[in-house]
């Protein structure tokens, strides 16, 4: 697991002192912004998420890949946002659960069943998607892991 060469922030330990139990280190939390991200803020985060994710599947500088990052600044700079596809959103899920250093289930990143009800409309197509993902995961009383 090479993860840890890629972090952007150092973590708050030292050699003389552990951190790792305090719940919210100033230097790894960031402030809190009201609203959206601009544009320019958003833009090399969401480059960087699709580099990540093409990356993991073996298909970096792909034909698929550079389409991508060209269709989400574009989608970027003419809305302001920009939607994962289920594939990148599956990824992203279990990426912050493994990355998740205080979950002692992060073990379990790579199982994460995800659920993406993004189409839901109604509030009866929200209950189903509910119903369905508390069946898959209680699973006769033998838990699955679920978002």
């Amino acid at each position: 697991d090479t993860l840890n060469v890629q972090t952007v922030k150092d973590v708050p330990c030292t050699r003389s002192r552990c951190l790792g139990s305090v719940m919210f280190p100033s230097q790894l939390t960031c402030p809190l912004q009201e609203g959206p991200k601009s544009p320019e803020e958003l833009l090399p985060k969401a480059k960087d998420f699709i580099n990540q994710y093409y990356s993991s599947i073996k298909r970096a500088q792909s034909k698929s890949h550079l389409e991508r990052l060209k269709e989400v600044e574009e989608e970027i700079v003419s809305s302001g946002t920009y939607q994962l596809k289920q594939n990148e959103l599956i990824f992203g899920a279990k990426q912050a659960w493994r990355n998740a250093s205080r979950c002692v289930g992060r073990i379990q990143w790579s199982k994460l069943q995800v659920f993406d009800a993004r189409d839901c409309r109604t509030a009866h197509e929200m209950y189903t998607h509910v119903c369905n993902h508390i069946k898959y995961a209680t699973n006769r009383g033998n838990i699955r892991s679920a978002i």
